[in-house]
């Protein structure tokens, strides 16, 4: 079981530190993680090793945007609420 899970796995690690890839990289290796140190520093998208039961990819991603929705959601759902409850 643990094998096919294992073959569906895939892992996104941050896109702007080769060093915190690598560590996270290495606290898997138990799981079958092998990560290419060359693509690591080069942050290319895939940074696994062609041996790697789990492929591993960098994702650009935009922090503030998901910040700027999460915000937005909740600030939305509280004036939702607020409102609900002026009508009540």
């Amino acid at each position: 079981m643990t094998f096919r899970i294992a073959q569906r796995a895939r892992c996104f690690i941050g896109e702007n530190s080769p060093k915190i890839r690598a560590a996270v990289a290495q606290r898997l290796a138990r799981l079958g993680v092998s990560l290419d140190l060359a693509a690591n520093a080069e942050g290319g998208a895939g940074i696994s090793r062609p041996d790697s039961r789990i492929p591993l990819y960098v994702l650009p991603t935009d922090e503030e945007l998901m910040i700027a929705r999460h915000t937005l959601a909740l600030l939305t759902k509280g004036s939702k609420q607020q409102r609900f409850e002026k009508a009540s």
